[in-house]
């Protein structure tokens, strides 16, 4: 169920602030966001791991969810700084990742050994804007949507590995496993973890 907090939302099912994030001289919110890589699998499952992230989505707040071939994205908590409302955000969407991660294990595990999938989870700044022609393309882009990439293309398979951002986030009410390094863009080597369940 949605909080009755829950910020107003645009056609586009987004926060109307991060429409403007790309204004010159405005501070970028900051945002959590989700990647679930899916394996090369039948149509049919593929279709049932994106209903399945449709329904937990909603069951969890999350205002954002699309998806190219076989990747997910889920964002949400399009907050400044790092406050509270980022900490809320955080919470809804590691427990949405982990309701998906259960749904997907379950659809996934009568297929052979390469039908494996994984995911990342990052905080930091987000850019949005539209794009093209009325009426327009919504884009999202930025360090958290790369980080969030970078940490699903490197989870071992059916795992939420998570980036030092989110955990700190998360870390009062989850529980974790170092998983070690990972290469983020731009920035290079950052420290990860798995993230195992509620605490």
């Amino acid at each position: 169920m949605v909080s009755e907090t829950e910020p107003a939302v645009d056609e586009h099912g987004l926060d109307p602030t991060l429409a403007a994030s790309a204004i010159a001289g405005e501070v970028h919110p900051r945002a959590v966001v989700l990647v679930l890589r899916l394996p090369d699998a039948e149509e049919s499952l593929t279709h049932q791991a994106a209903c399945a992230a449709q329904e937990i989505a909603a069951a969890h707040g999350i205002p954002y969810v699309k998806m190219l071939g076989t990747t997910i994205v889920a964002a949400t908590g399009y907050g400044i700084g790092t406050g509270p409302g980022l900490a809320d955000a955080a919470t809804r969407l590691a427990d949405a990742a982990i309701a998906l991660r259960e749904r997907c294990t379950a659809l996934f595990e009568d297929a052979d050994d390469q039908a494996a999938f994984s995911m990342g989870l990052d905080a930091g700044i987000i850019l949005g804007a539209r794009l093209g022609s009325s009426p327009g393309l919504f884009n999202l882009w930025g360090e958290v949507m790369q980080g969030a990439g970078a940490l699903a293309s490197s989870a071992p398979t059916e795992t939420i590995q998570t980036s030092e951002q989110a955990y700190r986030l998360l870390r009062q009410n989850f529980l974790f496993r170092p998983r070690g390094l990972f290469h983020r863009p731009r920035t290079g080597a950052a420290r990860s973890y798995v993230l195992a369940g509620r605490a």
